[in-house]
């Protein structure tokens, strides 16, 4: 369903019942017993908001989650904007929809459904005191510096903690003990931090931005690490998280998504970070597996893992801003549309590092694998990977777009493992204005690109004109070399296609991304299927194909929670209708199964 359709009933039916304005709950303390958010209010943070232990908080598809800037502009606490964190052993499960996406965004950002209505005209904060909102522009044809790409620091951001493996450094510079031989360490680490707490234990101390030291009213909650990889941090799909992150000083930072320590039961998938100051996802060590994650307008990395994350990921997407350009809101008439930027550093598409210190061999070793990525980047002065110490990277099946520098590895003579960098079926476009001097290759590679990463000469996706009414299209151009299948297969489990690139024939954005409500995609999107389920024993599982060449994903869940690809993982494509029976799944009475479709 396009959110145009979704918004015009929303508004007709609100206009024709006298529309009131949304119930509005200002959360100042943290999440101490298992909780409900439900759509019918608007949640405001006004301060670091923990989900402690035990507690698991559940929040409904459609709802809206507001946070305050830090200090005298919203909080009144310097250096703690509003922000949501679920803390080790407890749980968010935020399981949204894509007709009813969960967002995490500024005060007044209208671009959500309810619009304008579900902006408060004030709130009292933590701090007993009166807070009078004034809301901003966001539209998307806004003036210089007043539109909706003009924003970011508006609140703090999604934090997640967990209780996986963590590489962090020993005290006394020992090396890691692995006796037996399993990539994890034997012993705890003796960790430094602010507070010389957590000494000897598993994994980091405080994640970053959140320890007793800048936040005091934290306490421990802030820790993160442990020795449980199968850790269980929640649900989070169909969550967009918009115009936030906050810069504490230095390296210390609130990005949009952070997980620290999250291990393998935590879901995540359908998530989007958008217009954030710092980083867009960053993954601090932890065991977890992602797909469908979505990176746009980020000020710094887009992706971020370190401290011996360890993850294999399908579908992933960037959309990278360009480096100090003052640009206003398009008008009517399509041309450009931009923003003045409070920090002119638009930094790397991926920032792959190793255990903090640098080369200290702590376990467990970073290792990243990311199979169809698409990025289409602005051309900034920033490399676009930078992979150094202690990391094991493979990109596998992935279209570039405007891309500067490839890549950017560093290791020194102290590395222990070196850095470890495989690419293969990298289709990659470098725009005809960059410099000659750029580098156009990766580096210092332990094997070489395949044959079929080779650098294109003409763009493999229709648009890529990110600032520009509908100029994002980033589905494969027809005739792209992209789409021939010639690239490694992902692991089992994963959807089993080997073109280079995410979106095939679908943006996936449509309908419920902020970039979709400011109007830089398409106007027209493959639909959606209806799935209808039949059967006796077996269920037989169809649907109706927008056209023969399209390829499907079916997938099952008995929760809700976890879903995965069904016929092994191989999409079907047919004319007309498509029809499967899941001869994996016999039916019982009383025990449900689901099921959904997508086209790729």
């Amino acid at each position: 369903m396009k959110r145009q359709f979704i918004i015009g009933t929303i508004l007709a039916t609100l206009i024709a019942a006298s529309a009131q304005a949304a119930t509005f709950v200002t959360v100042n303390s943290n999440v101490v017993a298992s909780a409900r958010w439900t759509r019918n209010n608007v949640y405001i943070l006004t301060r670091v908001i923990f989900v402690e232990p035990g507690v698991t908080l559940t929040i409904e598809p459609g709802t809206i989650i507001r946070g305050v800037r830090a200090g005298a502009a919203g909080s009144d606490i310097a250096s703690e904007p509003g922000s949501l964190v679920a803390a080790r052993d407890g749980k968010i499960v935020a399981n949204g929809t894509p007709d009813d996406p969960i967002v995490m965004t500024s005060i007044d950002d209208p671009h959500v459904i309810g619009g304008a209505a579900t902006i408060p005209a004030s709130y009292t904060n933590s701090q007993s005191n009166l807070k009078v909102v004034v809301a901003q522009n966001y539209a998307p044809d806004g003036p210089t510096a007043t539109n909706g790409f003009a924003y970011n620091q508006q609140w703090g951001g999604l934090v997640i903690l967990g209780n996986a493996y963590v590489a962090n450094y020993n005290i006394a510079g020992a090396p890691t003990v692995d006796g037996d031989a399993n990539g994890l360490p034997d012993a705890p680490h003796n960790l430094v931090d602010p507070t010389n707490f957590n000494v000897g234990g598993f994994g980091r101390d405080f994640i970053e931005g959140l320890d007793p030291v800048t936040i005091p009213s934290a306490g421990t909650l802030g820790i993160y690490g442990n020795k449980t990889d199968a850790d269980n941090s929640g649900v989070y799909r169909f969550v967009s998280c918009r115009y936030g992150g906050f810069k504490i000083g230095g390296n210390n930072e609130i990005n949009a998504i952070t997980t620290g320590g999250t291990g393998s039961g935590t879901v995540m998938e359908f998530c989007e970070v958008a217009f954030n100051v710092d980083d867009g996802f960053e993954f601090f060590g932890g065991k977890m597996d992602t797909r469908h994650l979505y990176s746009n307008y980020i000020m710094d990395d887009n992706f971020d893992m370190d401290e011996g994350y360890r993850g294999t990921n399908q579908f992933w997407f960037i959309l990278q801003g360009n480096i100090g350009v003052a640009r206003s809101g398009y008008p009517v008439n399509n041309t450009l549309t931009g923003v003045t930027f409070t920090d002119t550093q638009f930094d790397n598409l991926f920032e792959i590092d190793g255990a903090e210190a640098n080369n200290n061999a702590s376990l467990p070793y970073t290792n990243v694998s990311v199979f169809n990525l698409t990025v289409l980047s602005g051309g900034s002065a920033s490399s676009e990977f930078t992979i150094v110490q202690d990391a094991r990277v493979f990109i596998n099946n992935a279209v570039g777009s405007k891309l500067a520098d490839l890549a950017e590895l560093s290791q020194t003579a102290l590395d222990p493992i070196g850095t470890i960098t495989d690419v293969s079926n990298f289709h990659y476009f470098f725009d005809a204005n960059l410099g000659t001097t750029e580098d156009k290759a990766f580096t210092d590679l332990v094997a070489p690109l395949t044959t079929s990463a080779i650098e294109e000469l003409s763009l493999q996706v229709v648009g890529d004109a990110f600032y520009t009414k509908n100029g994002v299209d980033p589905r494969l151009a027809v005739g792209s070399a992209a789409l021939v299948e010639d690239g490694p297969l992902p692991p089992a489990g994963l959807v089993q296609v080997n073109y280079a690139g995410y979106q095939r024939n679908n943006t996936f954005l449509s309908g419920w991304s902020i970039i979709d409500y400011l109007d830089v995609l398409p106007t027209t999107n493959v639909a959606r299927p209806a799935v209808t389920i039949a059967g006796a024993t077996n269920p037989i599982v169809s649907f109706a194909s927008a056209g023969a060449t399209i390829k499907y994903v079916i997938e099952k869940s008995t929760d809700k929670r976890t879903w995965t690809p069904v016929n092994g993982g191989t999409p079907l494509s047919a004319a007309g209708t498509i029809t499967h029976t899941d001869l994996t799944t016999t039916l019982t009475a009383g025990t449900p199964v689901y099921y959904r479709a997508y086209a790729l």
